[in-house]
């Protein structure tokens, strides 16, 4: 586990683990199927299941993402963890970011590097950048 991630309890830890998997599981179907995606979600429930949320299209990710934000504070309750899937632009590549917040007001920034294109001949995932996140679903609970 990288350095943000140490100070985690154990079962936050799990949940965020858990929800970055499969972020990046379904981020890399996406890619290898159509090429790019818009902004979405999972949302782990207070039980323990996950769901994939989507949302219209924004004019722009930002506000695609600022659309699920406002959604989720809505209904924090109903929820343990939520990742906020986006596909971004770095300097020198692409990379899937995936914005892990718990409801115990932990929050994670997850960058994957990602090369190739969908419609050729798949994705490959690349080096990791882990950093703590900014709360904006429970930050006020």
């Amino acid at each position: 586990m990288a350095a943000p991630r140490d100070s985690l309890s154990a079962p936050t830890s799990d949940d965020l683990e858990q929800l970055l998997g499969d972020a990046l599981s379904s981020a890399k179907f996406m890619l290898d199927d159509g090429g790019e995606f818009f902004p979405y979600a999972l949302a782990m429930a207070t039980a323990g299941d996950i769901q994939l949320i989507t949302t219209y299209p924004g004019e722009d990710d930002r506000s695609t993402v600022a659309s699920l934000v406002k959604a989720f504070t809505q209904n924090r309750a109903n929820w343990r963890a939520i990742a906020l899937v986006s596909n971004i632009a770095l300097a020198d590549s692409a990379a899937v970011q995936v914005e892990l917040e718990h409801s115990d007001g932990s929050a994670l920034v997850v960058q994957v590097r990602y090369s190739g294109t969908g419609q050729t001949r798949g994705v490959d995932y690349g080096s990791r950048a882990h950093a703590r996140g900014e709360g904006r679903i429970w930050t006020s609970a």
